[in-house]
């Protein structure tokens, strides 16, 4: 997948009204969010957007920001250190938890899609066509490890400082056992492309990515097995309208202390409670058909994001969205 169809991936066309919050009024589409140490979440979207929120995501406080590209991922290693990247190689920084940010200067001008703390000051970003660049300042300055493969890495994942796992095109997971240092493929089983990694542990995590397509691991990422949608590339003719639409692109998933969440396509929420099996929540009303792109566990659930400024929390045993009474499908 290019560059410029993975951007298209990432801000599709459809757009629902903004909600009005007791905030700031979040309009813009919103490609990612992230849970930080101390009960902040973060989300960022297009035109340089960064919100924060005290609550769960419930309200939301816009943070001014030095620049007007789309932004595509963000984290903190910290309550105050965070990096946002995005379009065209952007870097933003804040040591003052969003309070202000700070343009860095990014060694690629290609796209990045994620960004994620390895520590509290090492931190990675990838890209596209196997961009991979790291920070030992958290994000003051840069370097480029870019990889000899051409493929857009899309995902990645830190569940300690030296366990890390990249995720992209082509069925592509990277594992690396040095903290970065050097990085070994493993085989996944499928060429489709994955949107989305995260890791438990060392040994337990899981990707998402096309035609609903999410595969879980439970030895590191040496082997993989699918546990929703199907490793085989399928073209719509042999898929079947119906079918695809039931399994739409799956763009995130988020670990949580026993299973997993995943957010994608046609307001598509994938739960699961031991990790293996997995149900489908559906968001109300007109939320329904909203695309979603970023999901984060938070201490009491989780929170996904998306199209026109949509934040919905999934509160309960269940993760189920706020207002969805058990048993609703």
């Amino acid at each position: 997948m290019s560059g410029m169809r993975m951007m298209l991936a990432l801000a599709a066309l459809a757009v629902l009204p903004g909600e009005v919050l007791a905030g700031a009024r979040v309009v813009e589409n919103l490609f990612a969010v992230a849970a930080v140490e101390g009960g902040a979440v973060y989300t960022v979207g297009q035109f340089g957007a960064v919100y924060r929120s005290e609550d769960g995501g419930k309200v939301w406080i816009a943070q001014k920001t030095p620049t007007t590209e789309d932004l595509f991922s963000v984290d903190f290693g910290d309550a105050v250190h965070g990096v946002v990247v995005g379009r065209s190689g952007v870097i933003l920084t804040t040591g003052d938890g969003g309070a202000t940010w700070v343009v860095r200067k990014s060694p690629v001008d290609r796209n990045l899609f994620a960004v994620r703390f390895a520590s509290p000051t090492h931190v990675f970003a990838v890209g596209d066509w196997g961009v991979v660049i790291e920070s030992s300042d958290a994000g003051a300055t840069w370097k480029d490890r870019t990889l000899d493969e051409d493929v857009v890495l899309t995902s990645m994942s830190w569940p300690t400082p030296e366990f890390g796992v990249i995720a992209g095109e082509f069925g592509s997971v990277l594992v690396s056992h040095d903290s970065g240092a050097t990085w070994e493929k493993k085989p996944t089983g499928t060429d489709k492309t994955l949107f989305g990694v995260d890791f438990r542990d060392t040994q337990v995590g899981w990707v998402v990515g096309m035609d609903g397509l999410v595969a879980g691991t439970r030895d590191g990422g040496t082997t993989w097995q699918a546990q929703h949608g199907t490793f085989e590339l399928q073209a719509l003719e042999t898929l079947g309208v119906m079918d695809a639409l039931q399994n739409p692109g799956l763009y995130d998933v988020a670990a949580t202390a026993e299973g997993a969440v995943v957010a994608g396509d046609i307001g598509h929420v994938l739960v699961s409670r031991d990790g293996k099996h997995w149900e489908e929540r559906r968001l109300p009303g007109e939320r329904s058909l909203a695309w979603l792109r970023g999901v984060t566990a938070l201490p009491a659930g989780a929170l996904v994001v998306g199209a026109g400024g949509l934040t919905v929390p999934l509160e309960g045993a269940d993760l189920r969205p706020v207002g969805e009474a058990a048993g609703a499908r």
